[in-house]
């Protein structure tokens, strides 16, 4: 058996040990911490080596580190706290979809992974058009807030995290280390403006008379590769896999607690987006990022030590206590005591 292997599987094993995450045996395949990538057999053929099993338990098709069985409840009952967060999500999502410049909705973090304690928030990634990332974000803020969903202060628990705004000019991610590259394999859209109308695309197969859905890419239902959320991916798929080789991103993703895309929605987009436009809306973002910017400078927890925060055209980030540092900390700690 391959020393190497072992030895990624355990690392992994650890790294997902600190976030409470037992992994089945696809999932550290699939996220396996490595220089270089295997296959799946080689994984599972690895998992049952003496040498692994002093260090690893199995209970239920999960694997974590000895002692740690009581992972495996709680990821089991974490799933079912992130069923009702995701329709939480959902909803708001829908009204997001309405607003202009708004090109992509997704959760990262906790509720990504399935993984949500009960009073935990819901951590959203929003992608505007580029050029109005000041309006876009204003307006996301208002709805949220006015939905009664926007975690502020002490009011956390179900609430949306809205601390990462991008440009659909620069979908790759700036820091790009361990707890992001963990962070963005498990990333799900909500919400995707590019994504086909599967009714649309029906109505168009049939119209089309001898051209197949499989065919013609514009009649693909789900997700094409002209998504914003694929783009993302081909953005960012590069330096992930340095850190997990056998990670790739699919063409379609999981629908189930998707935003279905109509004309309605669409058309009002689009209105409000021309409207704006037409009434010096390049001046509005200018007036609304010098506005934003001295908010953002007059707020003490932008200069928290240890902390990122980020405000350009094309990225705003508001990470005021940021984990990764504190995670891979604790995880090279893990990895001396255990000789790895």
């Amino acid at each position: 058996m391959d020393s190497t292997i072992i030895k990624n599987i355990l690392q992994t094993t650890i790294y997902y040990d600190i976030l409470d995450f037992p992994l089945t045996s696809f999932e550290i395949w699939k996220y396996l911490l490595a220089e270089s990538g295997c296959i799946l057999g080689d994984v599972v053929e690895a998992l049952e080596n003496n040498e692994l099993k002093n260090h690893i338990e199995e209970f239920r098709g999960f694997y974590f580190l000895k002692g740690r069985r009581d992972l495996v409840g709680q990821r089991i009952q974490n799933d079912k706290n992130s069923i009702a967060k995701f329709k939480t999500a959902e909803r708001v999502a829908w009204w997001l979809r309405f607003l202009p410049f708004v090109r992509m909705v997704a959760v990262t973090w906790t509720l990504a992974m399935k993984n949500c304690e009960k009073d935990s928030d819901i951590d959203f990634l929003v992608v505007l058009e580029r050029g109005k990332i000041w309006t876009g974000r204003l307006l996301v803020t208002l709805c949220v807030h006015l939905l009664g969903r926007r975690r502020y202060d002490k009011k956390i628990k179900n609430r949306i995290c809205l601390n990462y705004f991008i440009t659909t000019g620069s979908l790759e991610i700036k820091k790009k280390d361990l707890f992001a590259a963990n962070e963005y394999s498990f990333i799900y859209p909500l919400f995707d403006s590019k994504v086909v109308i599967p009714s649309e695309a029906l109505a168009k197969s049939r119209n089309l008379g001898e051209v197949r859905l499989h065919e013609d890419p514009s009649t693909v239902l789900g997700m094409t590769k002209n998504s914003v959320f694929c783009q993302f991916g081909k953005a960012n798929i590069g330096w992930i896999e340095k850190y997990k080789p056998n990670f790739e991103y699919g063409d379609l993703k999981p629908a189930k607690y998707s935003v279905e895309i109509k004309s309605l929605q669409q058309g009002t987009q689009r209105f409000f987006e021309g409207l704006i436009n037409l009434f010096w809306g390049d001046r509005i973002e200018l007036w609304l990022k010098r506005k934003q910017i001295k908010r953002i400078k007059n707020n003490p927890l932008t200069y928290k030590k240890g902390g990122y925060v980020e405000y350009t055209d094309e990225n705003l980030i508001f990470l005021p206590e940021p984990q990764g540092g504190r995670i891979e900390e604790e995880w090279q700690r893990k990895l001396e005591v255990l000789k790895v």
